[in-house]
């Protein structure tokens, strides 16, 4: 987590450990979603910036790269390489309180035919 309050001098407040590299990272309201490498879809609560914690997480199919992510209502979009998009239901995950860790729901996929 990082304060650009001041463009000139950003400093980090908070971090938070992915197993993996993360790839790609989506904030909606107080949490960040984060897809990276063979990792999948974790959703951070960063609404204290200074501890961030995971909420949830859930493996994206196959051995594809999540590469991008994106929010829109209470979806989440996975870009998740050979294994086409992924869609997730962000309601099914959100609105719990630490340790509880709920998956976020797949609802839909969507695979990239190959040419």
């Amino acid at each position: 987590m990082i304060d650009v309050s001041t463009p000139s001098s950003p400093f980090e407040v908070g971090f938070i450990y992915t197993p993996e590299s993360a790839y790609a990272v989506a904030v909606s309201g107080s949490f960040a979603y984060v897809v990276g490498d063979y990792d999948g879809l974790r959703v951070i609560d960063v609404s204290t910036p200074a501890s961030p914690f995971e909420l949830s997480f859930v493996d994206t199919q196959g051995y594809a790269f999540a590469a991008a992510v994106s929010v829109s209502g209470s979806y989440a979009y996975v870009a998740d390489g050979v294994a086409g998009v992924e869609i997730f239901d962000l309601s099914s995950c959100l609105g719990y309180e630490a340790p509880r860790q709920p998956r976020c729901r797949r609802v839909g996929r969507r695979v990239t035919p190959r040419r």
